[in-house]
């Protein structure tokens, strides 16, 4: 069963939610800029939009992968405690999946920047993939989310070196969480401690 906030609570987790996207919002692009733009002289990803209409039908794998990844650890995970984390339970219980979308796109949109954007652009995809699974520290008790982050990071990486775009990346990242809320949400996935 879902759990109740005050909206006085709600209003204080997303106010200091969105502080912390802008502040690391604006320390991806600071990275970006000085990483992949000051190097290669170009906003690598984010101009154009999409470099070519081929780029768009990496949307396809961008967005269904993911979900096999989720799909296959959901089934072979043999109990919910592997992979529960009651920040995810809260994010599920506070907002409603509307919210959601915007919020999704925002934080999905400052990862790549970083990740994809920043560190992939200067360092490779690999050490990117690497640190974009290290920085979910809420997720080092439970190694098996760690490893479909992992997957999943360099899912993402690999589709940003096919369409060297930071947009379609990003609306990929976003879809993925969303939809694994919706999951929750929706109760099509029983996310609950089995202990509870």
């Amino acid at each position: 069963m879902a759990q109740q906030y005050s909206k006085e609570d709600i209003r204080k987790v997303t106010i200091l939610q969105f502080a912390l996207l802008a502040v690391l919002l604006a320390v991806a692009f600071v990275l970006y800029y000085f990483l992949a733009v000051r190097p290669n002289g170009t906003w690598i990803g984010l101009q154009p939009i999409v470099k070519n209409n081929l780029a768009w039908l990496w949307m396809l794998p961008g967005l269904t992968v993911p979900l096999l990844i989720l799909y296959v650890f959901l089934k072979l995970i043999p109990s919910m405690d592997y992979i529960y984390d009651e920040n995810v339970r809260a994010l599920a219980d506070m907002y409603s999946l509307k919210f959601m979308v915007g919020y999704f796109l925002i934080n999905a949109f400052m990862e790549e920047v970083l990740f994809r954007g920043a560190l992939q652009c200067s360092i490779g995809l690999l050490p990117a993939a690497i640190i974009f699974t290290l920085v979910h520290v809420s997720y080092y008790k439970k190694p098996l989310m760690l490893v479909e982050v992992f997957v999943l990071g360099l899912f993402i990486g690999f589709l940003f070196e096919m369409t060297q775009s930071l947009w379609i990346t990003t609306i990929c990242h976003a879809a993925y969480n969303w939809i694994l809320m919706w999951l929750i949400k929706t109760e099509r996935v029983q996310y609950r401690q089995s202990n509870l």
